[in-house]
């Protein structure tokens, strides 16, 4: 085993310089177990990679068998019609549903265009010549894990410790705790906030989670300052429309996926309506805004599913099967 100094890499391989900046090597006897975790890592990512690969070759030969069915159709319209038993009229429209059909067996067994198996193939290329110079720190999953726990637990450390001191300094001078638990709870969503971040919990579930926690904090706020109902009037509809408005963001940047937002949409249905029924109980006072709460996601909804036509259609075939 090898060591870089500069790069602060460890190599398996047998080479005299390294990969990365050209220097020296230098030879490293015992292993610790920090680099036990690391020629685990390396080995699970091996098996990912052949596993990706091994569903890339299928989706070839999916592919490939797709489109041998589609051109020996097409080959038969056309002698056919070079035989004079179709005429170019009937030869068309043949071509045409035969087509349709191929693009319609795509889309329900969520075929790969040949563009998109090469660019999925040169990105399983690009790692498998990563790893084969041996790299046991590429990537360092385990010292970048570290630091993060070692920075979420010093600012939670912080926040618990400012938290006491203002629950004690109010408790002191106004005999009371009134300010101070307005930092607490705001001292709460900060730490919410972070664990969804340090967890692999994808975006959406960020973005959920965040604006619950939001809405959480801010009523628990109005809840103590005598319950003035503006977390209902306000905060709940806006947080809403936040949702339906990231919602829209992330379908434009993700425009070829587009398509697996409608179950979220669906989700913000009945948390739209939520709104009107906090009005009807008294305890939103703007209908405006309830309204618009209400109306937006139902008409988001609607256009997602006139503009994606067939692919809308299908992707609500393929969730709930109707």
């Amino acid at each position: 085993m090898k060591y870089c100094k500069k790069c602060s890499i460890k190599i398996l391989d047998e080479v005299e310089y390294c990969p990365l900046c050209r220097n020296v090597l230098h030879s490293v006897e015992e292993k610790d177990l920090l680099d036990k975790a690391r020629i685990r890592l390396l080995q699970e990512d091996e098996k990912k990679l052949d596993g990706q690969e091994a569903k890339l070759r299928k989706k070839r030969e999916e592919l490939e068998t797709a489109c041998k069915q589609r051109d020996r159709k097409i080959q038969t319209i056309r002698e056919e019609r070079a035989d004079h038993e179709i005429d170019a009229k009937a030869a068309k429209k043949r071509l045409k549903q035969v087509q349709g059909e191929f693009r319609q067996q795509a889309k329900e067994n969520s075929l790969m265009s040949r563009g998109q198996l090469r660019m999925a193939e040169h990105k399983l290329e690009r790692r498998r010549e990563r790893r084969e110079g041996g790299l046991i720190a590429y990537p360092n999953v385990v010292i970048r894990q570290r630091k993060y726990a070692i920075v979420l637990r010093a600012l939670v450390f912080a926040a618990l410790l400012v938290s006491s001191l203002s629950l004690l300094m109010d408790h002191y001078f106004n005999h009371s705790f009134s300010w101070s638990l307005t930092v607490l709870e705001s001292l709460l969503f900060m730490a919410w906030m972070l664990y969804l971040f340090y967890r692999d919990l994808g975006y959406m579930r960020r973005i959920f989670g965040g604006v619950f926690g939001g809405l959480v904090s801010l009523f628990l706020i109005d809840l103590q300052y005598g319950l003035f109902q503006w977390s209902f009037t306000y905060s709940y509809p806006i947080a809403v429309l936040l949702i339906e408005l990231s919602l829209l963001i992330l379908m434009l940047v993700n425009r070829r996926n587009w398509e697996s937002y409608l179950i979220v949409q669906i989700l913000m249905l009945p948390l739209g309506f939520l709104g009107m029924v906090f009005y009807w109980l008294g305890l939103a006072e703007q209908e405006l805004l309830s309204e618009i709460s209400f109306l937006l996601p139902v008409l988001v909804f609607l256009g997602t599913l006139l503009l994606g036509g067939r692919r809308a259609l299908a992707e609500l075939h393929r969730r709930f099967h109707i």
